[in-house]
């Protein structure tokens, strides 16, 4: 009885079986990316990254297998159903509420934006996207805008400000320098219309250094702090992102890439553990915005969003694909705020200028 079952599997279903306990395996080792640290044991951080693939994958296997009529979708849909708890991570399930307005004068409309230098994200471009940018901002109209990646020319760098300023109608602003050539400067920036009190930099602790700055604002009779942060990058070279455009299989140059990959996962490991000692020494409400360089199911921004309120998972919507470069479909920018505020609403401004979206949310000070 049970070999006259087994013979009504064509050979095309066998094969869709065997990718589908592929498939179900890797799933259920994404579920354990969030919680392993790659300092310990880096392997699963890759499995974190690929979650939004993987997930399609068992998606695929599922319908699949309901259209055959055959009890074996119960194979991923017993996988998916035990990671729904981090499934809303990657997709938000609630319809979009964002006003171009704020609903109220006491909201703090907070924007977050890696500007790639104001350059097209084409790598054979090189068109500079200052006025678009500077349109976003002004249609926006955020309180506070953090920006990672900003670049200005040592010879207008004042006129890149004013502009700016202009724009968001913001008179408060720091740029922090990092890469300083004869020619510009790049580096972190905060713009703001509230009155900035105090500004610092993310000190280089235990010998680990992060890209990062905070400024402490002053809204009516209450302070907060902003945080400004990129977390490490993998530092991709033009050869490697040719390479993963491509597709085509090189085991050189896969390595290199795959060795690039686990350093940086490891790097932001020890980046957020060094952010969440300030964070939890920090006298004030705060937020905390930038480039984290990672994924929702990375230990990195798992380990971040402990305690506080992530913006996207409060009141995001769809998948939350903030990085659209060569490689595109990840969550790599966020907002992540102190139990004090209130998160109303979220916003991915699908503007391709630069590699990244800038991402908006109106947020209450309690």
């Amino acid at each position: 009885m049970l070999k006259a079952k087994q013979k009504k599997f064509n050979n095309f279903e066998k094969a869709v079986l065997f990718f589908n306990y592929l498939f179900a395996f890797a799933l259920l080792i994404c579920y354990l990316a969030p919680y392993v640290n790659p300092e310990s044991f880096w392997l699963v951080a890759f499995f974190g990254m690929a979650y939004i693939p993987v997930l399609c994958a068992n998606t695929v296997c599922l319908v699949f297998w309901m259209i055959r009529l055959r009890w074996l979708a119960l194979i991923s849909a017993i996988c998916i159903l035990l990671g729904l708890g981090l499934m809303v991570r990657n997709i938000g399930f609630r319809k979009q509420s964002f006003e171009m307005s704020k609903a109220s004068p006491k909201l703090i409309r907070v924007m977050s934006y890696n500007v790639y230098c104001f350059l097209n994200e084409s790598p054979t471009i090189y068109e500079s996207t200052n006025a678009s940018v500077l349109k976003i901002i002004q249609d926006e109209q955020p309180d506070i805008v953090n920006m990672q990646e900003y670049f200005a020319r040592n010879s207008d760098r004042g006129n890149t400000t004013k502009t700016i300023k202009e724009a968001m109608q913001a008179p408060y602003h720091w740029f922090k320098p990092l890469k300083i050539t004869i020619y510009d400067t790049t580096g972190l920036a905060i713009f703001s219309k509230y009155p900035i009190i105090s500004r610092d930099t993310i000190p280089t602790m235990n010998g680990i250094e992060t890209e990062g700055i905070f400024v402490d604002v002053k809204h009516g009779d209450q302070v907060f702090r902003v945080y400004c942060v990129h977390l490490q990058s993998t530092h991709f070279s033009r050869t490697d992102n040719a390479y993963l455009a491509n597709g085509k299989p090189n085991l050189h140059q896969s390595k290199q890439i795959g060795g690039k990959l686990k350093l940086a996962f490891i790097k932001r490991a020890q980046q957020v553990k060094i952010l969440k000692q300030l964070l939890d020494a920090c006298p004030y409400p705060y937020i905390i915005t930038g480039d984290f360089n990672d994924t929702p199911l990375s230990f990195a921004v798992s380990y971040m969003q402990k305690g506080l309120k992530n913006a996207f998972r409060e009141k995001g919507y769809g998948l939350g694909v903030t990085y659209y470069g060569e490689y595109p479909g990840f969550q790599l920018d966020y907002i992540m705020l102190s139990r004090q505020f209130n998160v109303t609403n979220y916003k991915i401004v699908r503007e391709r200028l630069s590699d990244h979206y800038p991402v908006i949310s109106d947020v209450e000070l309690n």
